[in-house]
């Protein structure tokens, strides 16, 4: 039998509440947008592999893609199509901006985070971390290597300073 501590938390949904909790950091929503602007990041697998680095945990390309893979049908069928649809609506001159426009606006934007909290039940799995990549020294060590890799795949870049701005999700208060 294994020693390893198996990290389950079924009620709470333990991602979800990690994800929510790093968003109320100062910097990390506006900078996890301007990842997803600029190098088309899933926010949803940024806040993954920040708790998934909380544990010491990290994943090599294969399995990042792997993960993109199983995910990218719900990220491309469902959570952008909506996101496209409340972008337009809120630009839209059709409608004039009154209470019936806000709330739509905002009843789309909660459709959007359900769909969001829906793909990290998908990413959360059973909530076991200890078997997941592979053990890194630290948590910080393990974030570095699985934020670039993932950027990496993405063709894109990621700036030293973003990365210390998402090292402080794992690094506590």
């Amino acid at each position: 039998m294994r020693n390893e501590k198996i990290v389950r938390k079924s009620i709470s949904f333990e991602l979800w509440e990690f994800s929510l909790a790093a968003y109320k950091r100062q910097g990390i929503e506006s900078l996890c947008l301007k990842l997803q602007r600029e190098i088309n990041a899933d926010i949803n697998m940024l806040m993954y592999l920040l708790w998934l680095s909380s544990f010491k945990r990290q994943l090599k390309t294969e399995q990042i893609l792997g993960i993109m893979n199983e995910t990218e049908f719900w990220q491309s069928q469902v959570i952008k199509p909506i996101r496209e649809t409340r972008k337009t609506f809120k630009k839209t001159s059709v409608l004039p901006d009154n209470a019936f426009k806000e709330e739509t606006y905002s009843d789309l934007l909660e459709l959007e985070l359900t769909a969001e909290k829906l793909a990290q039940k998908q990413l959360f799995g059973d909530g076991i971390t200890w078997n997941t990549g592979y053990p890194a020294p630290t948590k910080e060590s393990a974030a570095k290597t699985n934020l670039f890799t993932y950027t990496k795949i993405l063709d894109g870049t990621i700036n030293t300073s973003d990365i210390e701005s998402l090292l402080s999700v794992i690094q506590g208060d």
